[in-house]
């Protein structure tokens, strides 16, 4: 058996860029709230966590400033607008290549055409993409769609 090694390894540019917002989001204290998962590695939001920086799964009232950190996959525009209006200061860690889909979706909803999402329904990233759009999306999800 022969067995090739990667020349490199790692994370792309994006979660990269992510992992960095949210290290000099925690650095400058004051509670900080992560929507979901920054990134899909329990090692890496494990080491999120310890800097300080909390995950949630829903947005809630509160007192005193707070920050939301928006993951690298990105999320639906109304996650934000909630957040706005819930007193978050937002920092937004979606991947530069993810916010250009957002605006190719936008664009082609604009246009009058009908977008269609391949891919998990319940990922981040498909919701972030179909929460960007007015109309919403079709989302197909199974090889028999």
């Amino acid at each position: 058996m022969k067995v090739n090694l990667a020349e490199s390894a790692g994370f792309c540019f994006g979660v990269k860029r992510a992992l960095r917002l949210a290290a000099d989001t925690a650095a400058r204290g004051g509670r900080v709230f992560m929507f979901g998962e920054l990134v899909h590695n329990e090692h890496v939001l494990r080491d999120i966590e310890r800097q300080g920086i909390t995950r949630i799964r829903r947005l809630s009232r509160g007192r005193g400033p707070r920050t939301l950190l928006i993951s690298a996959h990105g999320a639906p525009d109304s996650i934000l607008q909630a957040a706005r209006r819930l007193g978050y200061s937002i920092v937004d860690a979606t991947c530069p290549m993810v916010k250009h889909i957002h605006r190719i979706a936008v664009d082609m909803e604009g246009q009058g055409r009908n977008v269609v999402v391949i891919g998990d329904r319940n990922h981040d990233e498909v919701r972030g993409i179909v929460g960007q759009l007015k109309n919403g999306a079709i989302v197909i999800d199974r090889p028999e769609q």
